[in-house]
């Protein structure tokens, strides 16, 4: 039971930042497909991450990881994209698709947001995962699997909150590109 809690820990620990990405994708989603986008990109890259740790960690005694922080390129990238759309939109205010690009959520923009934001999760789940046996891998990878419903349900509860829901419209142009950019350097430092 002792590594149910010692699981659980890592996933929290190692997912509040997800929390806060799952967030914003529900905040800037206006339309059910958007909502769609955000659990499905979410289920299917964080399902990849959890399978493929448990795989590594099996087949393998020990790895190094530290190739793994380039993948902050990838929101460092979208970040600055979607920080130079804003500034450009800003200019071009008074036409209405301007401000409608910045608010899609697509399931190709959540997927890689999510996929760089898990690198450094991997470098927690191989070492914990290869101390479990079989079955209790098995255990907690389903584990996992449940728990990312329950961040989107925590993530789209707290985008719902009338304060936060207010404060992320108000701007949603500038958090997202700022929190990738941020994001992107943290990854990028490890």
């Amino acid at each position: 039971m002792g590594y149910l809690i010692s699981a659980l820990m890592a996933y929290v620990g190692s997912n509040l930042d997800d929390l806060v990405l799952v967030t914003l994708f529900y905040a800037q989603a206006r339309t059910k497909k958007q909502k769609v986008n955000v659990v499905l990109a979410q289920f299917v890259v964080l399902t990849l991450v959890f399978v493929g740790s448990a795989f590594i960690a099996v087949a393998l005694q020990q790895f190094h990881l530290s190739h793994l922080n380039l993948l902050g390129v990838i929101p460092l990238g979208l970040g600055l994209y979607s920080l130079a759309q804003y500034l450009r939109d800003r200019e071009y205010r008074s036409t209405k698709s301007s401000e409608s690009k910045i608010n899609q959520v697509t399931f190709m923009e959540v997927f890689g947001i999510t996929l760089a934001n898990c690198g450094d999760n991997v470098g927690v789940y191989i070492p914990l995962f290869s101390n479990y046996s079989m079955s209790q891998l098995m255990v907690v990878v389903g584990m996992f699997i449940m728990l990312i419903f329950v961040w989107q349900l925590l993530g789209r509860w707290i985008a719902d909150l009338p304060a936060v829901k207010q404060v992320i419209l108000k701007y949603q142009s500038i958090l997202m590109p700022t929190l990738l950019i941020i994001l992107g350097i943290m990854i990028l430092m490890g």
